[in-house]
């Protein structure tokens, strides 16, 4: 009886093994994932009360479902992408998105040093999404998320994760980077060991000929404007990083923030003050997934009381 049991078993084990090997050329389940994600945000049809603009630190840096926790009843997209440009390009981009019908209308600009740059400009990561194939993007809308359920696991992945549940508690020097890809725009990240000086040196190069632009700055400031005029309620902050980055930042690339903010509110927009150095870095530049859940509750708050006020 033992040694049937034990043959059915290594038979069950082969074939287990046998086909996991079998599909595993392979669509990697977290690409797959990133890509419909991307697409989706993209190209959504769907319009918008809120958009938050910007770059990495505002796609990795604000929850719209923890800001829905403080105000209900509002739909909120994060509209940032790596590497973005808050010039008029992706400005007229972010409009698109936008409900001009709802009486709650509004856009919140995360204004960081690198936005205002021409190298932001090109919008590279942008560009690559909104120029995708058109079957690629049917693909991924209608049927990305059956892909993602179907899609193979790696024999490694499947067996670490099983070791992992059941020996929770063996630790390991092995930094693992972890991405959650909401459906509302927000990636959702963080390390398994915090290293809040890693983006340093790749700042201190990105600035390498590549200033805050006027002209990109007077763009940003006009399209301000021009949205206040048509009564939509514009808000800016600057994502908090750390300190040491701010120095860097603010040192190399020509931002100046508090001529930038008067210009701002002179255009008829509301700068939001955000305590940097209050909310947990990674890596020096982004927001841990706690962390970015704080903010955006503690924007929610700020916005719900100057309304509140009466703007």
């Amino acid at each position: 009886m033992f040694k049937e049991r034990l043959i059915i078993l290594v038979l069950v084990l082969t074939v287990f093994i046998t086909s996991a090997v079998i599909f595993l050329p392979v669509k990697n389940k977290n690409k797959l994932e990133e890509k419909v994600f991307w697409i989706n945000k993209t190209h959504t049809s769907k319009k918008f009360d809120w958009i938050f603009v910007g770059d990495s630190r505002i796609y990795r840096g604000i929850s719209p479902a923890a800001i829905n926790e403080i105000i209900p009843d509002i739909s909120i997209l994060n509209f940032g992408y790596s590497s973005g440009s808050i010039g008029p390009y992706m400005l007229n981009e972010s409009e698109k998105k936008l409900d001009m019908q709802s009486p709650n209308k509004t856009v919140i600009i995360g204004v960081t040093p690198y936005s205002l740059t021409p190298k932001a400009a090109l919008n590279e990561d942008y560009m690559q999404e909104k120029n995708r194939k058109r079957e690629e993007i049917i693909d991924a809308r209608y049927f990305g998320k059956i892909k993602q359920v179907f899609a193979p696991t790696s024999i490694y992945d499947l067996f670490s994760e099983m070791i992992n549940k059941i020996k929770p508690e063996k630790k390991s020097n092995e930094v693992i980077y972890y991405q959650e890809y909401k459906e509302n725009g927000w990636v959702a990240s963080w390390k398994s060991i915090d290293d809040p000086e890693d983006a340093l040196g790749s700042y201190k190069i990105a600035f390498n000929d590549n200033k805050v632009s006027d002209t990109i700055l007077t763009g940003f400031i006009a399209y301000v404007k021009k949205w206040v005029s048509e009564g939509i309620t514009v808000y800016g902050f600057r994502p908090p990083t750390t300190k040491k980055m701010v120095q860097i930042e603010d040192s190399l690339s020509g931002y100046r923030e508090s001529f930038i903010r008067t210009a701002f509110e002179k255009a008829g927009g509301f700068w939001i003050l955000v305590e940097n150095g209050k909310y947990r870095s990674y890596d020096g530049s982004h927001l841990r997934k706690d962390a970015a859940i704080q903010l955006s509750k503690d924007i929610a708050i700020f916005i719900q009381q100057h309304k509140h006020k009466g703007n």
